[in-house]
């Protein structure tokens, strides 16, 4: 996935025929904020009898980052490649004993990772505010989820994380958003977008993102 994206943004990079009389604007954004991710919080830790304690869950609320390559179509619409990292913690404590085995979990942070690799594009929202893009695009998902199962009635504790390598975890899915910024300097802009990522090959809305942008125009 990673060569797909180098391969789009080649593509993005070669000027077309039809824009010969001017040369493609091109643009790198990056940004950093805050996400909140719906799977993390649908895990069961629920005890069976007590036999068993399932440590799963992380916090709703986490952080995402990431880097895109805009290529420009005109004054109002573009192309866009790019990656993203999320990352949700939940702070996991629990204390108990195994067939005389005392089993202790104290203060331990589990994560959960998404990586999203995004294609899409961003188009001009309103003609009275210019500044004001809605963006759509596909998104391929990787999963890094640490999980602890601490099971009496196997007389075991699992310390794992499920990723795409061990457990193919992976999903296709759509993004979209609106971006509100901000020319500052003759190559720089700021400003904030906000986006919602839904898994069509699981059917289920996956994250939304709200974050701070800094591009730097050519």
């Amino acid at each position: 996935m990673i060569k797909a994206v180098f391969v789009l943004v080649a593509v993005f990079s070669v000027p077309y025929y039809g824009f010969a009389q001017s040369r493609l604007k091109s643009s790198v954004e990056i940004y950093y904020g805050i996400s909140g991710n719906f799977f993390v919080k649908s895990y069961d830790e629920s005890q069976l009898n007590t036999n068993a304690v399932y440590l799963y869950k992380k916090k709703f609320l986490g952080t995402i980052g990431g880097i895109e390559y805009s290529l420009a179509v005109n004054d109002k619409s573009s192309f866009f490649a790019g990656y993203a990292r999320s990352i949700n913690k939940g702070e996991k404590n629990y204390a108990g004993n195994i067939n005389g085995v005392d089993v202790v979990v104290s203060d331990f942070s589990l994560r959960h990772i998404n990586d999203f690799w995004i294609i899409g594009y961003d188009g001009g929202w309103m003609k009275s505010v210019s500044s004001l893009r809605y963006q759509v695009g596909m998104v391929y998902v990787q999963m890094h989820q640490q999980e602890i199962a601490i099971e009496k009635f196997l007389n075991q504790v699992i310390v794992e994380e499920r990723d795409f390598k061990n457990s193919a975890l992976a999903e296709m899915g759509v993004l979209a958003g609106i971006h509100l910024d901000k020319v500052i300097d003759t190559h720089f802009k700021m400003g904030v977008k906000a986006r919602i990522y839904y898994l069509v090959s699981s059917g289920s809305l996956e994250a939304f993102s709200i974050v701070p942008t800094l591009a730097y125009n050519f």
